[in-house]
């Protein structure tokens, strides 16, 4: 056989293994969210309450609110097509900056809703970390979790939410927080949200699928 035809063959097998194992690692993801571009139709706007925009590859969301009429300002996207048929074990992770604040218990995180439960995972400038549960049938409140962190957050964190077999477990900066219940099986909202008179700017959102773990 000749030998320029054979290193030829061994070069696009060579691709195609590539090809492959890149494709194996890239079907991890379910959303990998940089907002470079607006294609999944994220929310902007401006009002009186707040300012919602992209720009420069950051998601800002902005409450300016000086009433007492909101506690923050959430946004989501209009396209919610990556929630649809989410595996049973997957990993939201997202790295948000604190760009502003005026009250000293301001906080920001991530709201996760089902048909009628909804989840908040916020993120306090104090260090506090907290889990709160909400039915919107009983109009109940319910405080899952509840942790100290050992430093003020003045700068960027980033936020890992495991969901796995009804559990979540959160992770600031890869430093496991806790674990509480998660009773929603199929998600109809992602939302991100700042407290009042606070602003914050999303770098990056991901959903990706992971191992069941125990």
């Amino acid at each position: 056989m000749n030998i320029k035809f054979i290193r030829f063959y061994n070069c696009i097998t060579l691709l195609i293994i590539v090809s492959l194992y890149s494709c194996k690692k890239n079907d991890k993801f379910i959303l990998n969210e940089n907002f470079d571009s607006n294609k999944l139709a994220w929310i902007e706007e401006s009002s009186l309450f707040h300012c919602i925009k992209i720009d420069s590859g950051y998601y800002y969301i902005s409450n300016c609110d000086t009433s007492s009429s909101t506690d923050f300002s959430s946004t989501t996207s209009l396209d919610k097509s990556y929630l649809y048929n989410l595996p049973k074990s997957f990993e939201i992770c997202t790295k948000i900056k604190l760009l502003y604040y005026k009250h000293e218990n301001a906080s920001f995180g991530i709201i996760l809703n089902g048909a009628s439960l909804q989840y908040a995972f916020s993120i306090h400038r104090v260090g506090g970390i907290s889990v709160y549960e909400y039915d919107n049938n009983s109009k109940k409140e319910n405080l899952l979790l509840s942790r100290d962190s050992e430093y003020e957050i003045d700068d960027e964190v980033i936020c890992k939410i495991l969901i796995n077999d009804g559990k979540s477990t959160i992770y600031i900066d890869d430093y496991n927080i806790g674990e509480s219940k998660f009773s929603v099986n199929a998600l109809q909202e992602l939302r991100l949200f700042t407290s009042k008179e606070s602003k914050i700017a999303v770098d990056y959102l991901t959903i990706k699928r992971t191992n069941k773990r125990n």
